[in-house]
C-alpha cells in the first residue's frame, strides 16, 4: 500500500486508502468490475501487507499541531495503527504486522 509516489494526496483519496487498509487487514476488502462482472476477493492466504507512508518532509494540512501542519508520514502511520490495533494484537507473532516502508531512511538511527 504506498501512499507516497503512487497516491495523490488529496484528503478524499488518503480516506479512502485508510479505509481499503482496515478492510484489507480484515480480510474483507474486495472490488466488483462492473464492465465484466467479475468479484474481486482476498484469497485465504494472504501475502504480507507493507505501508509505505507519506515523505517526513510532506505536510498534512487537515491536522493542526500547535497551529502547524503535522508530518504527513505520521499522520499516516498513526491512522492506519490506531485503526487495525485489535487485528494486530490478536495476531501477534502470526507474521501478519503491522509492516512500514518510511521513504526517504537510510539507516536504523534516522
Amino acid at each position: 500500500a504506498d501512499f507516497e509516489d503512487s497516491l495523490s494526496p488529496t484528503w478524499d483519496n488518503l480516506m479512502k486508502g485508510q479505509v481499503n487498509l482496515k478492510d484489507a487487514v480484515n480480510g474483507t476488502i474486495n472490488f466488483h468490475d462492473a464492465q465484466r462482472n467479475r468479484l474481486y476477493i482476498l484469497n485465504e492466504e494472504r501475502a504480507v501487507l507493507f505501508v509505505r507512508t507519506r515523505a517526513w518532509h510532506l505536510p498534512e494540512a487537515h491536522i493542526l499541531i500547535d497551529n502547524e501542519p503535522a508530518t504527513g508520514c505520521l499522520v499516516d502511520f498513526g491512522l492506519y495503527f490506531y485503526h487495525n490495533y485489535a487485528i494486530f494484537r490478536s495476531t501477534q507473532g502470526s507474521g501478519f504486522g503491522p509492516f512500514f516502508y518510511l521513504p526517504k531512511m537510510e539507516h536504523s538511527r534516522q
